[in-house]
């Protein structure tokens, strides 16, 4: 998981996952702009949920994790012992993740039908 957390942190992963955010954020302007017009609150509410579920959950709960792992040394006792503490909380949250992203986009595929 250690080299997972090295290799993944790269321009074109970063491109995609701050750019999905921003087209989030573009999509809860638009519900919000006009909440009347088909489509709005499920471009509103897809958007919040994938900004709060994927973009905060990642940034406040998974990546301090990724920090706290890669502190330690993955062949000792204190590394099998972060990484099962890690590999629990970690899971958690990334199933959160998981399951705001697909009702993100379930919902977002809605509103832009409209």
């Amino acid at each position: 998981m250690q080299a997972i957390n090295v290799a993944i942190v790269n321009p074109v992963f970063l491109i995609v996952f701050l750019g999905t955010t921003i087209g989030c954020l573009v999509m809860i302007i638009s519900g919000l702009r006009d909440r009347s017009a088909p489509g709005a609150m499920n471009m509103l509410i897809g958007g919040l949920l994938y900004v709060v579920g994927s973009m905060l959950v990642t940034a406040i709960f998974n990546i301090p994790k990724n920090n706290q792992l890669a502190t330690v040394n993955a062949s000792e006792t204190e590394g099998l012992k972060a990484w099962s503490e890690y590999l629990m909380t970690w899971t958690i949250w990334n199933h959160v993740r998981g399951v705001a992203a697909l009702l993100a986009t379930a919902l977002l595929a809605l509103g832009v039908r409209g």
